[in-house]
């Protein structure tokens, strides 16, 4: 399950704060959306959501749907742009994944009570899954679901691909640059699922995408000599993958606290004690831009969505 869960928990804050946040970067019309961890277990989500759309902004919300019927109709109500929902298989496989049963009744009752308040196509729904190479089945069940709940799309991606080695490097860099230690990446998993990489693996992957509906997608799409080297930890991965990352120019997150990441665990500063756009643009900012400009990229760069973007 998500390693979110070993992260240690920061402080919060209030829901002013993020008024004021809002406020100040309303002028840019950004997209905005709110993950986690799990949105809805925060007291004054009803409260933010209103006044981020009070703004006109596009709102996406990333949830596990446990709370979703208990939120849907206010959702509805808000104009809520567009929700992400993660399911790893049927029942009996989504709630072994996640350690609590029950789960996956609870997310299929909100998502049924969200389609049913809906008027017209928003909210938009996504399904976000894990690819389940050893468990095709479960991949099929997943796009029956979002089937059933005319969902815009249903999102495959592959698990996060780095060794000990490369998060230790990215520690040191961190700790050199910065003075932070590692965060997001803390917990990451340290090598994929699939030790026994197979052409016939790859074969079924490929099979399942072609011929199951049309709203499903493997992220990032690598062909098989990609696939094989970002599975089996290959050196070469680098060199047979180019990517391209443009969340430096494109994107940022804004911690629980404040804290503004330019990429994951590259803190460059708190939009609360300091002014977003001069954070946006000092000089570590500058210095990094300039780095993935040259792709001189961190040795976790590979597990990141960015880099494919």
């Amino acid at each position: 399950m998500c390693f979110q869960r070993l992260r240690p928990q920061h402080h919060e804050l209030p829901v002013e704060g993020w008024y004021d946040i809002i406020d100040r970067l309303a002028r840019f019309k950004p997209r905005i959306h709110l993950s986690g961890g799990e949105p809805f277990v925060y007291q004054d989500i009803a409260d933010l959501i209103e006044y981020i759309k009070a703004k006109k902004l596009f709102l996406t919300i990333t949830t596990n749907g446990t709370l979703l019927n208990e939120h849907a109709e206010r959702l509805v109500e808000q104009g809520i742009d567009r929700i992400h929902v993660s399911i790893d298989g049927p029942r009996d496989v989504h709630d072994s994944i996640r350690g609590i049963p029950g789960t996956f009744d609870k997310l299929i009752t909100g998502l049924t009570a969200l389609t049913h308040m809906k008027k017209g196509m928003f909210p938009l729904i996504r399904i976000n899954s894990i690819i389940a190479p050893h468990n095709i089945p479960a991949m099929h069940e997943v796009v029956r679901i979002a089937q059933r709940f005319n969902a815009e799309c249903v999102q495959f991606l592959h698990p996060l691909g780095v060794t000990k080695q490369a998060l230790e490097q990215h520690r040191i860099l961190l700790e050199q640059t910065l003075n932070r230690d590692l965060n997001y990446w803390q917990h990451a998993d340290c090598g994929c699922e699939i030790s026994d990489f197979s052409d016939v693996w790859y074969d079924e992957l490929n099979e399942f995408i072609k011929t199951t509906a049309s709203c499903a997608v493997i992220f990032p799409s690598f062909t098989r000599a990609q696939m094989k080297a970002y599975y089996t930890m290959d050196k070469k991965f680098y060199s047979l993958m180019r990517g391209k990352c443009a969340a430096l120019w494109q994107t940022t997150t804004i911690l629980p606290s404040g804290d503004v990441e330019s990429c994951p665990d590259y803190v460059i500063g708190n939009c609360t004690k300091e002014d977003f756009l001069k954070l946006w643009n000092t000089q570590t900012m500058r210095q990094l831009r300039k780095r993935i400009r040259r792709r001189d990229f961190f040795t976790v760069c590979r597990a990141c969505c960015y880099f494919y973007m």
